[in-house]
């Protein structure tokens, strides 16, 4: 039988508090794909009033688009309709290149509390990977200093339990 290895991913406790501020199950998204997290935390920093403003100019704008169309099918050349058309499809290019400015203003915001997600990606999936500090007591040692035995004993715990149950897990720590 192989037994899966002891693995545990140490978050720094800035990302620690970050993410369990946030609903359950935000660590394992985390985990999972930082990238991903970092993004969902991103789309809720942005500006409750610039997001609200932004969907009603985009529902709006849709309508209004569509009962242009509607009013050149019913009344335009079908030469002007087509210029008309292409016009239309103009404007929607743009719109889509301002659709990036409330995920940009949401990054700001969140960087300038959370300065440190703009590197989770590679503290968490170092080269895209799940990192395995298991590999070196060294690094957790260094961070954690005497609690270290104590982290050791309960991720050993958890990992004995969930074995026994059939299950591989993975931890995920912080000093």
């Amino acid at each position: 039988a192989v037994i899966p290895r002891l693995t545990a991913t140490y978050f720094p406790p800035a990302l620690r508090d970050q993410a369990g501020s946030e609903p359950p199950g935000q660590i394992e998204a985390l985990v999972r794909e930082p990238a991903g997290y970092v993004n969902d935390v991103y789309d809720s920093a942005a500006l409750p009033a610039f997001g609200e403003a932004w969907d009603r100019f985009q529902i709006e704008l849709q309508t209004a688009i569509d009962d242009l169309n509607r009013a050149g099918r019913e009344g335009l050349s079908s030469k002007l309709q087509a210029k008309l058309s292409g016009r239309l499809s103009d404007i929607q290019k743009r719109i889509q290149q301002l659709e990036k400015i409330p995920r940009e203003a949401g990054r700001e915001a969140a960087l300038k509390k959370f300065p440190f997600l703009a590197n989770v990606s590679d503290a968490i999936k170092p080269q895209g990977r799940p990192q395995e500090r298991v590999l070196s007591v060294l690094v957790p040692v260094l961070l954690s200093g005497p609690r270290i035995l104590d982290i050791i004993e309960a991720v050993s715990a958890v990992y004995t339990d969930e074995l026994m149950d059939g299950n591989a897990c993975h931890v995920v720590y912080s000093s």
